[in-house]
């Protein structure tokens, strides 16, 4: 349909494969309902660590029960993987190695821990805890950082990228030696 020129997605979708998925986020986060509603694949390709949990392959990712929310949530984690893997790739092989990839997570998900299910309902790791992972090519090496907000996210890139940070930006960054830890948090019940 985007080559007919047919589809609802702008035209620069068809520049190459990591064009394309830039594209689709974008118009995930403007409209996710339209997303829902015009291209259910992409928007549950997009959404499927969320309950309720949608592999669009179970054939390939199903090493957990398939039968139990937390089966089909870590199914869908390692689909997710696989997807993020594979643009990362398409970045790489077009000779753009110079790209910053950030993955994070929004927030956790509960399976019965403390007796919480689903996610905004504790404070616990389950709930909170995130991964936050940045690859560039001036990462000489791998460097796990102890723990970080995703507050600290804009003033770290920053940091990264030596640009100025605007004085309305909460957090600090990551890179800083001095950076401790300052927690914002609450729960949707508390």
């Amino acid at each position: 349909l985007l080559k007919q020129g047919k589809s609802d997605f702008d035209d620069y979708a068809l520049t190459n494969e990591a064009e394309f998925f830039a594209v689709v986020c974008e118009s995930f986060f403007e409209n996710p309902q339209k997303m829902a509603k015009k291209h259910a694949e992409l928007y549950y390709a997009l959404s499927n660590t969320h309950s309720p949990y949608f592999n669009p392959r179970t054939n390939q990712f199903n090493k957990h029960d398939y039968n139990t929310d937390e089966g089909r949530y870590k199914n869908c984690i390692e689909y997710s993987i696989h997807v993020i893997d594979k643009i990362i790739s398409q970045f790489i092989n077009a000779g753009k190695d110079d790209t910053l990839f950030i993955v994070i997570g929004d927030h956790g998900e509960s399976f019965g821990e403390h007796g919480f299910f689903k996610h905004s309902f504790s404070l616990y790791n389950s709930e909170i805890k995130v991964p936050c992972i940045m690859r560039h090519p001036s990462f000489k090496k791998k460097t796990v950082l102890p723990y970080g907000t995703l507050l600290d996210l804009v003033p770290s890139i920053s940091d990264m990228f030596n640009m100025p940070l605007i004085n309305s930006v909460h957090g600090r960054s990551f890179f800083n030696p001095e950076y401790s830890l300052h927690l914002f948090l609450s729960s949707w019940s508390s």
